[in-house]
């Protein structure tokens, strides 16, 4: 399998686009505002130098998920698309999403206690500062010890619905906190640059964090 110099996440921006919520004109902004505005700011350029830093673990990390994943990558791309290849995809992309957060979860981490002290009361601010929050803190599902064993051991059930190695359910819920994470993150890059701060810094969140940071250039959020 070819190792890569780095791996573009799957571009949702359709999406996204579709579930951003209308904004409520804004008002003036207040002394308050942008001061929070400012800390909200801080919160993201140093996240984003420590994302940086870490972007050689992620890199290696990818490259041993892409290695995990060969052996069985030509049957599972063989499959007539049906339930099972829908769970089977769930799991790749968990994996490969999982491949990238893991290496920088404490970072993560950080930025959203960096934004929860940041304690913005400006609504469009406090809506994204608690999306992070809750999105950070959301379990995920981890294909182990790989994908390869996973699906060897479904397939020797006959892929019985009931030893499914996933939840759809989940998986969709999962998938639906990251659309609107993104669309609050959208909204907060067009409110702190209102507020005053660089366009550079506020962009990183509409332009999909931390990969931005990780390499920029790529958008969606974490795939």
């Amino acid at each position: 399998m070819t190792r890569l110099s780095f791996v573009a996440p799957v571009v949702i921006a359709a999406l996204l686009a579709a579930a951003a919520p209308a904004e409520a004109a804004p008002r003036g902004p207040t002394a308050k505002h942008k001061a929070e505005a400012r800390a909200f700011g801080r919160a993201i350029k140093r996240s984003a130098r420590e994302f940086r830093n870490r972007r050689g673990a992620v890199l290696a990390s990818l490259n041993r998920q892409i290695d995990g994943s060969a052996p069985c990558e030509r049957e599972l791309l063989s499959r007539p698309y049906d339930a099972t290849t829908e769970v089977v995809e769930a799991v790749e992309l968990f994996d490969f999403q999982n491949a990238i957060l893991t290496p920088v979860q404490p970072q993560l981490e950080r930025f959203a206690a960096r934004l929860r002290q940041a304690a913005p009361t400006e609504p469009v601010l406090r809506r994204a500062a608690a999306e992070w929050t809750r999105y950070v803190a959301l379990p995920r599902y981890r294909a182990d010890p790989g994908v390869c064993v996973v699906y060897s051991r479904w397939k020797a059930t006959g892929f019985s619905p009931d030893a499914r190695p996933i939840d759809l359910a989940a998986y969709e819920a999962f998938e639906e906190t990251e659309i609107v994470l993104q669309g609050a993150s959208n909204s907060a890059n067009r409110r702190l640059r209102r507020l005053g701060v660089s366009a550079e810094t506020a962009r990183v969140l509409s332009r999909g964090f931390p990969n931005t940071a990780l390499e920029p250039g790529l958008g969606g959020i974490v795939f």
